[in-house]
C-alpha cells in the first residue's frame, strides 16, 4: 500500500514539475512533495521496521490527507488533484493513509504474542 501511495505520490509531484497538474503549496513547499516524502519514510519504515521512521513519513502524510479531504469537501471548487473520474486524489491518500496506519499500528508497535509453555 505505501509503495501504491508512493507512486501516486511520485506521479503527482512529476506532473507538478512539469506544469500538467498543481498540487496544493505548503509555503513554497508543495503538498505533493510532502506526501512523497513521507509515503518514501514509510516504505523506508517497512523494510527496516523502524518506529520513528513510521511516525515520520505516517504523520503529514495523514494530516495532509485529512486536511485536504476536509477542505475538498467543505469547498465548492476542487481542491485536490482529481482522478480521470473526478474522483479526488486526496480522498484515496486518506483511505490509504488510514489503512497504512493501522497496518503499521499492529506490524511495528505491538509485540508478538507466544503462547506461554
Amino acid at each position: 500500500m505505501a509503495l501504491l501511495g508512493a507512486w501516486s505520490a511520485g506521479e503527482i509531484s512529476y506532473q507538478h514539475l512539469f506544469g500538467e497538474e498543481t498540487c496544493p503549496e505548503l509555503g513554497s513547499i508543495p503538498a505533493c512533495f510532502v506526501v512523497l516524502a513521507g509515503y518514501a519514510a514509510i516504505v523506508w519504515a517497512g523494510i527496516t521496521k523502524q518506529k520513528t521512521m513510521l511516525l515520520l513519513g505516517w504523520i503529514p502524510v495523514f494530516a495532509l490527507a485529512a486536511l485536504g479531504a476536509s477542505f475538498e469537501l467543505l469547498s465548492v471548487d476542487p481542491v485536490c488533484p482529481q482522478t480521470a473520474n473526478g474522483i479526488p486524489k486526496c480522498y484515496i491518500s486518506l483511505a490509504v493513509a488510514a489503512s497504512l496506519g493501522m497496518l503499521g499500528w499492529v506490524s511495528v508497535f505491538r509485540a508478538p504474542r507466544f503462547p506461554a509453555g
